[in-house]
C-alpha cells in the first residue's frame, strides 16, 4: 500500500513539471463475471464511479492514474439458488493512452484493486465472504476512448491476473480471475 502512494506521490510531482494535466471524473455500467475454472455463472450488473488525472508526457502518449469504486462479482447459477456474489472494490490503475486519430485513444496498464466489501447472496439472505474471496486483485486493462471536446467515453476490459478465490483446501486446484467490462462517460474539470 505504502508503495502505490508513493507512486501516486511521485506523479503528482512529476505531472507539476509537464505542460499537461488534466482532472476529470468519470462513472459508467458494469458487466462483471468470473472466468477460468468455473462453470455456470452470469454477469453481474453494476456500476463503477471516481477520478482521473490525464498528465501528458507527448503529444500523442499521455498517462492517467485513476481512483474508481467498483462493483464487481457475478451470479453463480450451478446450485438450486443463484448465489449473487457482490465483490466491491477501489480499483486503482495506471493506463497508458494513445491519441490515434480524430479524437480516438488505445487505452492499456496493470491495475490493482482493494476489497472494500466480500458479499454473497442468496434468497435475500446476504452472508460475509471475507473467508473465501480474497482482498486484493491485480490485473491488466484494456480500451478505446472518444474524446469530444472535454466529454469522453470509452468501453474497457479488466481482467485479473490473479486467483479471486483464497487458497484453502477446496479451492486448492482452482484459478478463478474476474472479468469487467466497464462502459464509461466521464468529464475532463
Amino acid at each position: 500500500m505504502k508503495k502505490i502512494w508513493a507512486l501516486f506521490i511521485a506523479i503528482s510531482f512529476t505531472s507539476l513539471l509537464v505542460s499537461q494535466t488534466d482532472f476529470g471524473i468519470k462513472g459508467g455500467l458494469n458487466l462483471a463475471t468470473f472466468g477460468r475454472d468455473i462453470e455456470d455463472n452470469e454477469f453481474r450488473n453494476s456500476f463503477h464511479i471516481g477520478a482521473f488525472m490525464q498528465i501528458e508526457l507527448f503529444e500523442d502518449f499521455s498517462i492517467q492514474p485513476e481512483i474508481i469504486y467498483s462493483e464487481q462479482g457475478t451470479i453463480l447459477t450451478d446450485t438450486r439458488n443463484d448465489v449473487k456474489v457482490k465483490l466491491n472494490y477501489l480499483n486503482i490503475p495506471l493506463v497508458a493512452k494513445y491519441y490515434l486519430d480524430y479524437g480516438w485513444y488505445l487505452e492499456a496498464g496493470p491495475y490493482v484493486s482493494f476489497a472494500l466489501a466480500r458479499k454473497e447472496e442468496s434468497l435475500g439472505d446476504l452472508q460475509d465472504a471475507s473467508d473465501i474471496y480474497n482482498s486484493v486483485e491485480t490485473g491488466i486493462t484494456f480500451g478505446l476512448m472518444r474524446e469530444y471536446n472535454r466529454w469522453f467515453i470509452s468501453l474497457r476490459i479488466n481482467g485479473s491476473i490473479n486467483n479471486v478465490l483464497k487458497e484453502n483446501k477446496e479451492n486448492e486446484d482452482r484459478f478463478v480471475n474476474s472479468s469487467v467490462y466497464l462502459l464509461s462517460i466521464g468529464y475532463k474539470l
